[in-house]
């Protein structure tokens, strides 16, 4: 087995929300891939409770190749939607207020935010070829 080398992978890292806080890191992979990992800044008080993510891309014609890792319903992602600029809102009605390209669901219940959860990991990559760390508008996030 060949392990892939450390220094072919790229990390953006910021923390998203207010009291409490998220983690989120995007390492971009030799294998065109983009991971991701969402976990509490800290286990000291509230932890939140994570129900969704809003993002867009940096380029809207490479949303139709777009594939997720784990599915929908497989525990805890519950919910994909892509669709240019239409994605506003999650199944419990929750919204960011303006469009999006992609979200994705997190709960504990199929099809639903129901359940806690405080951090988890999923995978994007497009048959359209490699993602890289600028195929996601991190500022818009």
């Amino acid at each position: 087995m060949t392990l892939p080398d450390p220094t072919d992978k790229t990390t953006q890292s910021f923390t998203l929300g207010c009291d409490p806080t998220i983690l989120v890191e995007v390492t971009q992979s030799p294998d065109g891939s983009l991971f991701f990992k969402l976990e509490p800044t800290s286990f000291d008080g509230p932890v939140p409770d994570l129900d969704g993510l809003f993002l867009n891309l940096s380029d809207d014609s490479r949303l139709d190749a777009l594939n997720f890792f784990p599915e929908a319903n497989t525990l805890p992602i519950t919910g994909q939607q892509a669709d240019v600029n239409m994605v506003n809102a999650l199944s419990n009605g929750a919204s960011p207020g303006e469009n999006f390209d992609v979200a994705l669901q997190f709960g504990l219940v199929a099809d639903s935010t129901e359940g806690t959860v405080n951090g988890l990991n999923f995978t994007l990559w497009s048959d359209d070829g490699p993602l890289t760390l600028d195929d996601i508008d991190f500022p818009s996030m």
